[in-house]
């Protein structure tokens, strides 16, 4: 990916079924983003992250707020520059 990254947080992860093929069927679907704009998808049991271009960052949230996946609305915000360390222990993400 050209240019910085940005981590895109969203509420859904591995206990709802979200895989990574999910989240980039959503970004190019709804966003209208070509994949390989995409970077790296990281799943955990309640969020999942994935790294987005910074010039597209706004279109990719907006979309992903505005769509289901796996009838899951997803509550998508910024989680700052990627690469992004969560450690799922310490995340706020409310169980799923």
């Amino acid at each position: 990916m050209a240019g910085g990254s940005t981590a895109s947080e969203n509420v859904g992860g591995r206990r709802v079924g979200i895989r990574p093929g999910d989240l980039v069927g959503a970004i190019t679907g709804e966003a209208g983003v070509e994949s390989r704009s995409i970077g790296a998808i990281e799943i955990n049991d309640g969020f999942s992250l994935a790294a987005v271009p910074d010039a597209l960052a706004d279109q990719i949230i907006d979309a992903l707020r505005a769509t289901k996946v796996r009838e899951l609305r997803l509550a998508s915000e910024y989680r700052g520059p990627w690469p992004l360390t969560v450690s799922p222990e310490k995340h706020s993400s409310p169980d799923l």
